[in-house]
């Protein structure tokens, strides 16, 4: 998830500093948003909060998760 934070940074650098890339630009940072979104996904609808041993009540899927599905697309 750090990664996927970071990654649009370090793509920006590369563009920047016009560095020589051996894979067309963009590309990895668009696998690690896939991941991310995926990993919101599976945590989110498959592996709930609340699935994780915690009762119910104290932990639930608010707007910080909808935010984080936007934010990783």
């Amino acid at each position: 998830m750090l990664l996927g934070a970071i990654a649009p940074a370090i793509l920006a650098y590369i563009i920047a500093r016009d560095h020589a890339l051996s894979w067309p630009r963009g590309e990895l940072t668009a696998v690690v948003a896939i991941t991310a979104i995926t990993l919101i996904l599976v945590r989110g609808l498959i592996i709930k909060p609340s699935d994780s041993g915690h009762p119910s009540g104290e932990i639930s899927l608010d707007y910080g998760w909808y935010i984080a599905l936007v934010g990783g697309s």
